[in-house]
């Protein structure tokens, strides 16, 4: 009994390494995981904060966001770092906030550009700056985004 627990163990470390996946677009960042349910709540990581308020979600859900320094993508100037979360798809029955911390190019067009999945590229989600260095934009689901604008 107890070798069959120990494979079963083994088995479960296993897959969890192996749904696990990289990406070279940045060099690592700061990740934060953590289970967040339909109460409001308020993840800090590296330069981002994400604020989720009360019913969001609707259930409870393992999230893990992610800031990375990486390139701006084709055809975009990046003014700050690359917020990542996931998984990448997660729907909000409200939405969720991301504020960024930027560097301001005085070309006043920066905003928060959103990726999406029925979309390529990404899309201008209309981010507010707050006087202090940081902008926010509301969001409807998960994936990356960050401040900048389209060239």
């Amino acid at each position: 009994m107890r070798s069959l627990l120990l494979v079963g163990v083994a088995a479960i470390a296993m897959l969890s390494l192996s749904c696990s996946s990289s990406d070279d677009s940045g060099s690592a960042g700061d990740t934060v995981t953590q289970d967040i349910g339909p109460e409001e709540a308020t993840v800090t990581v590296g330069d981002a904060t994400v604020h989720f308020p009360a019913g969001s979600l609707v259930i409870k859900r393992t999230i893990t966001i992610t800031v990375v320094d990486a390139p701006a993508p084709d055809g975009y100037v990046s003014l700050s770092k690359r917020i990542k979360c996931a998984p990448t798809g997660i729907d909000f029955a409200a939405p969720v906030t991301m504020q960024m911390r930027f560097n301001d190019d005085g070309a006043n067009k920066a905003t928060v550009l959103w990726s999406s999945a029925i979309q390529p590229g990404f899309t201008d989600v209309h981010g507010k700056a707050n006087g202090d260095g940081t902008m926010s934009a509301d969001v409807q689901h998960f994936s990356e985004g960050f401040v900048g604008y389209k060239k």
